[in-house]
């Protein structure tokens, strides 16, 4: 399957779905006094033309 914009360069950076806990656990332990990394970083993954079909799921109602 080729992508229908060839001369156009889609992407986008997914963060995981883990990242949710990761910043929750931050908060707590900034409300409970402690001492965190604020230069933390999550990282993204880039899906485009040359891995989306990585991320397709067969069974996926959209």
């Amino acid at each position: 399957m080729m992508p229908e914009n060839e001369d156009i360069w889609i992407e986008s950076a997914l963060y995981s779905p883990a990242m949710v806990k990761d910043a929750v656990d931050v908060a707590l332990d900034l409300l409970n006094g402690k001492d965190v990394d604020k230069q933390t970083i999550i990282p993204t993954t880039i899906v485009d033309r040359d891995n989306y079909e990585e991320f397709l799921d067969e069974d996926s109602p959209y």
